[in-house]
């Protein structure tokens, strides 16, 4: 995509972020501010001809206590048929889920 539109463009590397809950960067370099409790997809596979494997990563704000600004609260990633979530409410550790086998988190 180059401004909102479909376009050839050259191959190349790119990161988006997400700081402090409400505080996003695309890959384009544009800086957004989600002040909702919603959850947002950060990334994710838009074309299946795209020879990519299938991934998503979604982030969850929160608001805290009485707070009008959000926080993340959950990070979920989805590849190769396996989830990770991570959560503000468990520093440290990770949650992974094998979709295949229907594995509880």
């Amino acid at each position: 995509m180059v401004e909102g539109g479909p376009a050839c463009v050259q191959e190349t590397f790119s990161t988006c972020w997400v700081i402090g809950g409400p505080h996003y960067k695309t890959f384009d370099g544009k800086i957004f501010d989600f002040m909702g409790t919603c959850t947002y997809t950060l990334s994710k596979v838009c074309n299946e001809a795209a020879n990519l494997p299938f991934f998503t990563v979604e982030v969850k704000n929160s608001l805290r206590g009485n707070a009008k600004s959000p926080y993340i609260d959950a990070v979920t990633v989805q590849a190769y048929n396996i989830t990770v979530v991570m959560l503000r409410s468990e520093n440290g550790f990770v949650r992974v889920c094998e979709e295949e086998n229907n594995q509880e988190m």
